[in-house]
């Protein structure tokens, strides 16, 4: 059991709910030590000013976890004429027998690393993950599809600490 006053706590110093196209102005500058995204920024068309956010928050050890649609899974899956450009994708979700629509933007993975550069965060680390073997019992097909086929992008990012890129 937790107590009431650590559940306060918790819920007033560590989770915040922001709209991050909007400045972060809660949170002091230099003061963040990780930040995770899980598919977060494809929701969001312009990421230079959440970049910008995220390089003044953060302290120099900081690091942002994220996770975002492969973009050529996606580019695949909708079939369209032009990796290479910035769109907007719909799809179709159904779920529980109720259709809902969602949108998100595709963008290579060279515009992401773009991004991240121009705001002084390196790649540390760069995943495509595969499914665990336990998936296998659930959905042999979608298992056999998803060893060939990434769906998903994990990266860590850390800010570079001089302006020469050296670590």
């Amino acid at each position: 059991m937790f107590s009431s006053s650590f559940i306060t706590w918790t819920f007033s110093t560590i989770i915040r709910v922001a709209d991050l196209s909007k400045p972060l102005d809660f949170i002091e500058s230099d003061s963040i030590d990780i930040i995770i995204a899980s598919l977060v920024l494809h929701y969001i068309n312009n990421w230079l000013p959440v970049f910008e956010e995220f390089q003044r928050i953060f302290n120099k050890n900081g690091a942002i976890v994220i996770s975002v649609h492969h973009p050529h899974a996606d580019w695949k899956w909708f079939n369209r004429p032009n990796y290479f450009m910035k769109e907007l994708y719909e799809d179709t979700w159904n779920i529980e027998g109720k259709l809902f629509t969602v949108k998100f933007y595709h963008r290579t993975l060279a515009s992401m690393y773009a991004t991240f550069r121009k705001f002084h965060f390196y790649v540390d680390v760069l995943l495509e993950p595969f499914p665990v073997k336990k998936a296998k019992e659930v959905d042999p097909k979608s298992y056999e599809h998803l060893l060939t086929n990434p769906q998903f992008l994990f990266l860590r990012l850390k800010k570079l600490k001089n302006k020469f890129g050296m670590t």
